[in-house]
């Protein structure tokens, strides 16, 4: 076993004990003074997270602990294109590489204490892939960062009129190519309308949508791309094995959920275009030649990275997700969702250009265990009086009601 699935275990194992302790009950008739101070704790913060919200739209799950099993399909798609690419002054063509990886299907969990979250997935047959994701998600605020390695690579290579499979380059060379892709994304989400829609009930299903609700979306996000190629391939790429792109964007959206009984169903639907404002993108070049590379015009060019300027600094990108999620009972749920995104750049100086277009798409399958102490069991310890004390909200707010009538009704209303 190695270090880092012991690790997840361990996180694992803690997370559970810790919802174990919520269940543990005294022998005598009344429950510990400990116990008393944990179901406090707990109901302020429940009113923490409740607090702004209209609670006959929004819900808490009734147990605090949650626990999944994740079953996921991933892949990426990614093209990388040279056009008018120069070796010591003489045109050689336009070269273009198709990469994509086989879908993998990965096993995984899923823990988290309301919005607070943590996950981590593996590829279960061949270990090509490798996902895991910190969230945390409040009434109106959503952050989840993810990272995602995949090596199980095919292709083909376009050269002018040949063009050929990365199977028959391995062929040749008598060895297999050893490509990778690596994701990261830092996606910061906001909704306008948290009083009525939460995009985490969709999203972590830290909250329960009890009435249908949509809500306009802000967002920023960070992205980066990292694929890195077999060196066999550097006399087909221009000597460049390696491409890198890190992206910032801020993007504007609609989420909608619609649930038609009272939570027990939710459909949900989301898109949001990002304006990417700022790129960073770096080319991995090997030996010494005399080259001409869009954004690059030197005679010398030496081993490391080099910066390519994009053509386009700001441009426009996009993410768009689908979820249904059946609350079984108060106790299980299940739970599935789709994701498709896009990041890319183009680079050119004078005639000559490097392209890079990435799409990353997930489906995922969540089966999950909530686990904590009832209501019930709480007002037995506590008592009914300090109960309705500890769990009285505020009045939501009332902050979306005063936009001019027509926006609320065109994209605030309940009604579907």
């Amino acid at each position: 076993m190695n270090n880092r699935l012991r690790y997840v275990l361990c996180l694992l194992l803690a997370l559970w004990l810790g919802a174990g302790m919520t269940y543990a009950a005294d022998s005598k008739s009344e429950t510990n003074a400990f116990l008393k101070w944990c179901y406090r704790m707990g109901l302020r913060v429940d009113r923490l997270v409740l607090n702004g919200i209209d609670t006959s739209y929004i819900s808490l799950p009734d147990h605090s602990w949650r626990l999944a099993y994740t079953n996921a399909m991933v892949g990426i798609r990614s093209t990388y294109t040279e056009e008018n690419w120069y070796i010591a002054g003489m045109h050689l063509g336009n070269i273009s590489l198709h990469q994509r990886t086989t879908p993998s299907i990965n096993l995984g969990f899923h823990a988290g204490y309301r919005g607070l979250g943590f996950g981590y997935s593996w590829d279960a047959m061949h270990a090509y892939s490798q996902n895991w994701n910190i969230s945390l998600g409040s009434k109106s605020i959503g952050v989840e960062f993810k990272r995602q390695r995949s090596s199980n690579i095919s292709g083909d290579v376009s050269i002018k009129d040949v063009s050929m499979s990365y199977k028959d380059i391995e062929e040749n060379e008598g060895r297999s190519l050893k490509n990778s892709i690596v994701t990261t994304s830092l996606d910061v989400w906001y909704a306008l309308n948290a009083a009525h829609y939460s995009h985490n009930a969709a999203v972590k299903q830290s909250y329960i949508q009890r009435k249908s609700a949509g809500s306009l979306l802000l967002q920023f996000n960070y992205k980066s791309i990292e694929v890195n190629l077999d060196s066999t391939l550097r006399h087909v790429t221009n000597n460049v094995i390696g491409v890198e792109t890190h992206q910032v964007g801020v993007g504007l959206g609609y989420g909608i959920n619609y649930t038609p009984n009272h939570g027990k169903v939710l459909l949900h639907f989301s898109g949001i275009a990002q304006l990417v404002c700022f790129s960073h993108n770096l080319l991995t070049h090997v030996d010494t030649m005399n080259v001409h590379l869009a954004g690059m015009d030197t005679s010398i060019v030496y081993d490391g990275l080099y910066r390519v300027a994009s053509r386009y600094p700001v441009h426009v990108a996009g993410t768009m997700r689908a979820a249904v999620s059946y609350e079984i009972n108060e106790w299980v749920h299940l739970t599935t969702w789709a994701q498709v995104s896009n990041a890319r750049f183009m680079a050119q100086a004078e005639e000559a250009s490097v392209r890079l277009s990435n799409w990353n798409w997930q489906v995922n399958l969540h089966v999950g265990v909530r686990l904590g102490v009832g209501k019930k069991r709480v007002v037995q310890a506590l008592g009914q009086e300090e109960y309705d004390l500890l769990t009285k909200l505020p009045e939501p707010s009332d902050r979306v009601a005063k936009l001019p009538r027509w926006l609320t009704d065109w994209f605030f209303s309940p009604r579907l």
